[in-house]
């Protein structure tokens, strides 16, 4: 498990996260799916605390959101940044811990994919079992 987090920015962190999540999913929700604490999520949305980037995968995913929504929507990237250009442009961040959050950024992107790529098969052989 990664467990690197990202910082709030002025709680844009936080607005991304509830925006992500209303609508869709109660905090209630949306923790039980995440597997964790109701609070947490509460502490998140408020910009009290900081979640993983596995976590931020989480909960894309549990929101139907395409990975690395919450931090586009949050300004870390914008239409010409991923979020590995905004966080190797970020001055506040100091060049170990950048490094570190790159990383982290690439392992998370990763497994997306793959838990992605393990879904759609399944999807896949499901719908051909049906058809038969």
């Amino acid at each position: 498990m990664i467990t690197t987090t990202v910082k709030a920015k002025n709680n844009a962190i936080g607005d991304a996260i509830r925006a992500a999540y209303r609508g869709r999913l109660t905090q209630t929700e949306l923790a039980k799916k995440l597997g964790v604490a109701q609070n947490t999520v509460s502490r998140w949305s408020t910009g009290d605390a900081s979640p993983s980037f596995d976590d931020l995968a989480a909960l894309e995913r549990a929101c139907n959101l395409p990975l690395g929504w919450v931090l586009r929507a949050a300004g870390y990237v914008t239409e010409t940044k991923t979020a590995a250009d905004a966080i190797a442009a970020d001055p506040n961040i100091d060049s170990p811990r950048r490094e570190l959050l790159l990383a982290t950024y690439r392992a998370a992107v990763i497994q997306s994919a793959k838990t992605s790529s393990t879904v759609a098969a399944s999807n896949s052989s499901k719908r051909r079992k049906r058809a038969s």
